[in-house]
């Protein structure tokens, strides 16, 4: 791999850390959710620092050139990545439903409280 190559992978991936982080400390991404992203800035980093890694995963799982696995390993991380989105917004759907459900049960204890309220007075 070409030297000015690797280092502006590496100072892209850097980058994208800072980014992370910034996200982090600023709340606007939750660390359970982030660490898949942090994961995949930390494989990319290392691929970028030790490109013997891709060329060793390449000889062993028999992909003819070093770019496909590249995809094949791109391919995996977005498939990893939309995973764990659709498990946070399943998880967030079913939290969403509980919250209606309870809404809708304290709305009705209200409704009845303030009938018993307005009959009472009448009763007065």
């Amino acid at each position: 791999m070409n030297i000015s190559l690797r280092f502006f992978l590496i100072v892209s991936i850097l980058i994208y850390l800072g980014i992370i982080i910034h996200f982090l400390k600023k709340r606007e991404l939750n660390l359970r959710y982030s660490l898949i992203w942090i994961f995949s800035a930390v494989s990319m980093l290392l691929v970028s620092i030790f490109p013997e890694i891709i060329i060793t995963f390449t000889s062993f799982v028999g992909i003819v050139d070093v770019v496909n696995s590249v995809f094949v390993l791109e391919g995996m991380f977005v498939l990893l990545i939309v995973l764990s989105l659709t498990a946070i917004v399943s998880h967030l759907n079913e939290k969403n439903r509980q919250l209606i459900q309870a809404v809708a049960l304290l709305e009705k204890r209200v409704r009845v409280l303030e009938n018993h309220r307005i009959e009472n007075k009448k009763d007065e």
